[in-house]
């Protein structure tokens, strides 16, 4: 079973981040990880 990025929904998600409850491919954990921690998750 295949679960999709919650950021993008296009890319396979291989990280799920706890703080942000979201599974994540790697290029959207590293952009959401660079944001200031008050940023939302979906921009």
């Amino acid at each position: 079973m295949r679960i999709l990025c919650d950021a993008c929904e296009n890319a396979a998600a291989i990280i799920f981040c706890a703080a942000d409850e979201a599974a994540l491919c790697r290029p959207c954990d590293e952009k959401v990880t660079s944001l200031p921690k008050k940023l939302p998750l979906f921009l």
